[in-house]
C-alpha cells in the first residue's frame, strides 16, 4: 500500500490483516505516535520502522517475529514496546536499553536486556519459572506476574530495590522468599489466588513502605 500520503498520521491501526510484510515507505510517516501492527503474520519488521522519531507505542504483538532491528535503539521518543505472542523471538536488541523514555516492555520471556524498563508486565502466561537473572532489571517499580503458573519466586526479584508494585495474584505460590524483606520501597503486594500459600514471611511487616497487601486468608 501507498503509505507516503499519510504524513499528518499520528495514530495508524494495521492489526488483523494478516500482513506477512510491510512496506519501506512506513518510514515516511514521520509524524507517526502509535503503531498497531497486532494479529498479523509479520516475520520481521522494516527497517523504516526505525525512522520513525515520534513513535511512542508499537504493539507488535501475535505475529510471527523471530527478531527485532537493532535499529529499533533509534526510536528516541518510544514509551511502549509490545511483543508478547511471537514464539520464534529468543532475545531483543540491546539498543532497546538505551532508550530513555522506553517505560512498559510486554515480553513473553528474554529479560536481561530490559535494564531501563520502569514497568513489566509478564502477565497470562503460563510460565512455571522466572529466569534468576531479573535482578537485573534495576529500574523495574512495577511487575506483574499475575496469571501464570509460578509455584516460586527467584530470589532475584529481591534484588529489584526500586520495585514498588508487585502482582503475584493467580498462581501456585507455596510461599515467598524471606528476602522480599529486602524490597524497601515496596508498597503494594497482591498474592490472591494462590492455594498453597499459608503464610507470608515476617520480613515483610518490616518493609516501612508497604501500604498494600492483597491476601486470602493468612
Amino acid at each position: 500500500g501507498q503509505l507516503s500520503d499519510l504524513r499528518l498520521v499520528t495514530v495508524l491501526d494495521l492489526s488483523h490483516n494478516r500482513f506477512t510484510t510491510l512496506p519501506e515507505d512506513i518510514r515516511h510517516l514521520t509524524n507517526l505516535q502509535e503503531l498497531n501492527l497486532s494479529h498479523n503474520e509479520l516475520k520481521k519488521l522494516p527497517e523504516g520502522v526505525s525512522h520513525l522519531g515520534t513513535l511512542r507505542v508499537l504493539d507488535c504483538a501475535h505475529n510471527k517475529l523471530h527478531s527485532l532491528p537493532e535499529s529499533l535503539g533509534q526510536l528516541t521518543a518510544l514509551m511502549c514496546l509490545d511483543v508478547r505472542h511471537n514464539a520464534g523471538l529468543r532475545q531483543l536488541p540491546p539498543a532497546l536499553a538505551q532508550i530513555p523514555s522506553l517505560q512498559q516492555m510486554l515480553v513473553d520471556g528474554q529479560l536481561s536486556d530490559l535494564r531501563l524498563v520502569t514497568v513489566l508486565d509478564l502477565s497470562h502466561n503460563r510460565f512455571t519459572t522466572l529466569p534468576e537473572d531479573i535482578r537485573h532489571l534495576t529500574n523495574l517499580q512495577e511487575l506483574n506476574l499475575s496469571h501464570n503458573e509460578l509455584k516460586k519466586l527467584p530470589e532475584g526479584v529481591s534484588h529489584l530495590g526500586t520495585l514498588r508494585v508487585l502482582d503475584c495474584a493467580h498462581n501456585k505460590l507455596h510461599s515467598l522468599p524471606e528476602s522480599l524483606g529486602q524490597l524497601t520501597a515496596l508498597m503494594c503486594l497482591d498474592v490472591r489466588h494462590n492455594a498453597g500459600l499459608r503464610q507470608l514471611p515476617p520480613a515483610l511487616a518490616q518493609i516501612p513502605s508497604l501500604q498494600q497487601m492483597l491476601v486470602d486468608g493468612q
